[in-house]
């Protein structure tokens, strides 16, 4: 699947972090919005405190209860958000049409889906 062309969200998350849990369920409802549109959110487990299929049955697990669709990648050794320069999560980027980071939030405040929400519709709307 190409991803060019299109708006892509991607938030690394874990089955034990509080504010990634509430995070989850805004982007599921985020997904929902723009379904419409040119846009794809994937969601990467990562700093998992166990592994294998202890690992996998605790993402299924936590996807189900949060209610999730979004696609669940699992980054087992923490090496993609390391590479992503993930410090603390949630960690949620917006990469733009042409693959290019356009914005990144740590952590979920209370305007959380608000700053995703005006990082994609700015990528969508077209230039002046």
């Amino acid at each position: 699947v190409s991803l060019k062309g299109r708006v892509v969200v991607v938030d690394f998350w874990a089955t034990w972090c509080g504010p990634c849990r509430k995070a989850l369920p805004l982007l599921q409802k985020l997904a929902e919005e723009f379904r419409d549109r040119p846009v794809t959110f994937l969601t990467v487990d990562c700093f998992e405190r166990s592994s294998g299929d202890e690992m996998r049955a605790k993402v299924a697990e936590a996807a189900r209860a949060l209610g999730l669709t979004l696609p669940v990648l699992l980054d087992e050794d923490g090496q993609t958000a390391r590479s992503w320069g993930v410090k603390g999560i949630p960690a949620t980027f917006v990469v733009n049409q042409d693959g290019g980071l356009a914005a990144s939030h740590t952590g979920a405040g209370p305007d959380y889906a608000e700053l995703i929400r005006g990082d994609i519709i700015k990528l969508l709307s077209p230039e002046p």
